[in-house]
């Protein structure tokens, strides 16, 4: 593949307009905007007043740098338009007026369904928001009840979703939904919420109904859950069925792109729809039946959801085929970037979703580099060039999202190509026999045959898909990539396109340059990793937690029950590779609370660490736990004129009761922590007395200088 990048002019303009969203979302603010559309004015008119003058060698990029500033502008101007944030003081209000739109996750009695709040309540008056602000409900429903679509009153605190960069834990999770605009969370019980009424229009409706009544035919092929969900996630982009497992497996063996509904689908129900509608070479015949596919295929795109991979297919096939009908051929990259700039012009935030990214660099990667990898190798037999053929287009699907592999799912599938050669075929088979079993279930034969058909493929490519995971290595864990690793491997992945399409030896030499970059980046993070030691003190959802790494090994205290310890590790995972984290030790407060005497760490991992009682000693540290409730009392402990024979650096306070002053006399710490547990009308007392040494923690962490501490 050679041409010129003045072929493809809406790929090249779309990385400025991607740029302008990024500074919208996180970087700039409006004051940034003034000083940068000043900036654009004096580039306009200095491009105006001097284009006449200028060499003609150096002039075309003087028309380029004012189009470039255009395009960043307008994705930033998109960006602040639809990304509104709500005031907290706004949000420390107790009742809300809010839509409820997707069903993320529901059960008999608990839905998950993302909300947009449109107005709150101040005394009896409602006060609307311009924006709606997105958030995440967690609503206790009636079985049975629908609540998709619909208005809702509702009174509950609503729970900021906020970034913290200090504190090592991450919710995954949470993480997930800030990055996609998701402001808040809140639980609501069946008395703290009121159905207004359902606000969904005509077409919305049917919409609606036409899924669920797809999904209840695709429910009636096997009494398998197993293979209903499956099918349902791979026809229809519907997950709630979905089995986890089914998920797990799909993840690890590299072919979880198959349960997305993307270009595949579209071009069986294209070519499907095609031989119905038999096109001729009449054109305006030809012109009815394309805008009847291009309808059909939106209508499509709507039932399933308009994920990004549908979407994107549906308007590379519509802008091309148009293209085709006005007897214009249209670049593939052209039309990619087209329906990229259309998603991106309707919701800039799609820009910062994990489906988006990973459709659209797997599809470009497969363009660029399909080409080159497919021309390596040349095969006469029909089989041989068509397997050839698939193994080129999984291999370059796989450059594309490679550095999503490592940075988001910190693993990456061996076997992918292999696991590809299977699932794909059976994939293809699975959906167009699902299609057919949708239009023709009514006929009794065709639907035994097909559901029959179709329950015996799920079941064989999950034992295929099982033996590949069972292959010794058959996924690779632990990776680790920065976020400027990330962005470096990307940048090196795109500067590798532009030597396949360019042929020009300055890429490849930028490519090398950069890959030398990634790998001092890695060796300077694992040098520091041998170095780094950390010790502080942090809430977490609500927990107290004590946190100690030491070469590459870490302990943690916390007042999580013993019976939920477990959950700390899925927390931990991000901040555990990143710094390389070997060995771990978890302490419940619970459980060290039970130890009646001085006991050391039997593993060896942690020799300095001692518990005794509320006391805890590490290396050169002491910390005592402050409860209510604690089994050990004051005159038992050993004192000289009145005072504690042990030095105590922190005293943290879980709850009060009346004698913690006598407690902070005797025990004299150097700090006095106290958690977001501790009701603070109660503990006013000692305030004021103790304001030096006093250290709220909410949402905070304190890092302990363990110089500083008693020896």
């Amino acid at each position: 593949m050679n041409f010129s990048i003045r072929e493809i002019p809406l790929l090249r303009w779309l990385p400025f307009f991607t740029l302008g969203t990024i500074l919208g979302q996180y970087f700039l603010g409006f004051e940034q905007f003034f000083i940068y559309l000043l900036s654009l004015a004096l580039l306009l008119i200095a491009y105006l007043f001097t284009s006449e003058f200028l060499n003609v060698k150096y002039g075309h990029l003087y028309r380029t740098i004012p189009m470039a500033f255009l395009f960043v502008l307008s994705g930033m101007l998109l960006c602040w338009t639809q990304n509104k944030n709500i005031d907290r003081q706004k949000s420390n209000a107790k009742c809300f007026i809010g839509k409820t739109s997707k069903i993320i996750r529901q059960t008999n009695s608990l839905s998950i369904v993302e909300c947009d709040i449109i107005g709150y309540y101040q005394g009896r008056k409602l006060i609307s928001l311009h924006s709606p602000v997105k958030s995440i409900l967690f609503v206790k429903t009636a079985d049975g009840l629908d609540i998709e679509n619909h208005v809702l009153a509702f009174c509950a605190t609503l729970h900021f979703i906020h970034n913290s960069t200090q504190i090592p834990m991450k919710n995954p999770i949470e993480e997930y939904w800030k990055k996609n605009g998701i402001q808040f969370t809140a639980y609501l019980t069946e008395d703290k919420y009121q159905v207004l009424y359902k606000d969904e229009h005509v077409f919305d409706r049917f919409i609606r109904i036409t899924r669920q009544y797809f999904v209840s035919i695709i429910e009636s092929i096997s009494h398998d859950k197993y293979v209903t969900g499956l099918l349902q996630a791979m026809v229809l982009g519907y997950k709630n069925q979905l089995d986890p497992d089914a998920k797990k497996l799909f993840t690890k063996t590299g072919v979880i792109h198959v349960l997305a509904v993307s270009g595949l689908h579209v071009g069986i129900i294209y070519l499907f729809l095609s031989w119905i509608l038999k096109l001729k070479r009449n054109q305006v015949n030809a012109a009815w039946k394309i805008i009847l596919l291009i309808f059909i295929l939106f209508l499509y795109a709507m039932i399933t959801g308009f994920s990004p991979s549908v979407s994107r297919a549906v308007l590379m096939f519509s802008f091309m085929r148009i293209g085709e009908l006005f007897g214009k051929k249209v670049h593939t990259l052209n039309a990619l970037a087209f329906s990229a700039f259309i998603i991106l012009i309707y919701n800039p935030t799609e820009l910062f979703q994990l489906g988006f990214q990973l459709s659209y660099f797997a599809v470009l990667s497969i363009v660029i580099f399909y080409p080159a990898i497919y021309g390596l190798l040349f095969f006469k037999n029909t089989i041989l060039d068509k397997l050839w053929s698939l193994t080129a287009v999984s291999l370059a699907a796989q450059i594309g999202t490679f550095p999503w592999a490592l940075y988001v799912f910190h693993q990456f599938p061996v076997y992918f190509i292999l696991s590809n050669w299977v699932t794909i075929p059976l994939s293809t088979l699975l959906v167009l026999l699902t299609f057919v079993y949708l239009f023709f279930s009514k006929i009794f034969l065709i639907k035994n045959v097909v559901s029959s058909t179709l329950t015996h493929i799920v079941y064989l490519l999950k034992y295929v898909l099982g033996q590949i995971e069972k292959l010794p290595y058959s996924v690779l864990e632990g990776f680790y990539l920065s976020g400027f690793e990330f962005v470096i491997l990307i940048t090196t992945i795109f500067f590798l396109g532009y030597f396949v399409l360019f042929k020009k030896t300055m890429y490849l030499n930028i490519v090398l340059a950069l890959i030398l970059v990634i790998l001092t980046s890695v060796n300077i993070r694992i040098f520091e990793n041998n170095r780094y030691q950390m010790s502080s003190i942090y809430h977490f959802q609500k927990n107290l937690f004590l946190h100690f790494v030491k070469n590459r090994s870490q302990i943690i205290i916390t007042d999580i029950k013993p019976d939920k310890i477990h959950k700390i590790h899925f927390y931990l995972n991000e901040f555990n590779l990143q710094h390389g984290i070997k060995n771990t030790l978890l302490f419940s407060l619970d459980s060290i609370e039970s130890n009646s005497i001085w006991e050391n760490d039997t593993s060896g991992k942690f020799p300095d660490i001692i518990f005794y009682r509320q006391f805890l000693k590490y290396d050169t540290l002491t910390v005592f736990f402050f409860k209510r409730s604690m089994p050990i009392y004051l005159n038992e402990l050993p004192k000289e004129d009145g005072k504690s024979r042990l030095k105590t650096d922190f005293l943290v306070v879980l709850s009060y009761r009346s004698d913690l002053i006598n407690w902070i006399k005797y025990l004299q710490p150097r700090k006095i922590v106290v958690t977001a547990r501790v009701n603070l009308f109660d503990s006013s007392k000692f305030f004021n007395k103790f304001e030096k040494r006093l250290y709220l923690l909410n949402d905070s962490i304190l890092n302990i200088n363990m110089s500083n501490t008693s020896k």
